[in-house]
């Protein structure tokens, strides 16, 4: 499975999340960013290595081109979005944590949910 690697943003402030009726905002220093439900195409769970801890993340494909929206559990509103997910995306893996989460310091990205006809990034 392909490694997403896109962010919104890229700057020193942590942009918080905000769950919104049809899909989520990053909200920062940079602005705001909408991230609409219906644009998404696939959603992956993995790691990432933060030297000293592992960073769980979520990933967003929105493009056949392979444009992904990616956010972090260190991000406030990650919890709130998480818990928005089903409602969203009806058959979403919903025991993905744990395949995520160990073993330690390993990618384990894990495919959450795919649209339906669309060729998945794996």
């Amino acid at each position: 499975m392909a490694r997403p690697d896109r962010s919104p943003q890229r700057d020193s402030h942590r942009p918080s999340l905000t769950p919104e009726g049809d899909g989520l905002a990053f909200v920062g220093e940079g602005g705001r960013a909408t991230l609409r439900w219906s644009d998404v195409k696939e959603i992956v769970a993995f790691k990432r290595d933060a030297f000293a801890h592992d960073l769980i993340c979520i990933a967003f494909r929105v493009s056949a081109a392979g444009e992904w929206w990616e956010i972090h559990e260190e991000m406030p509103g990650y919890q709130e979005i998480l818990a928005a997910l089903p409602a969203a995306f009806p058959g979403i893996r919903t025991d993905w944590w744990h395949a995520v989460a160990f073993p330690a310091f390993e990618t384990n990205a894990t495919l959450l949910w795919n649209a339906a006809g669309e060729e998945s990034s794996r």
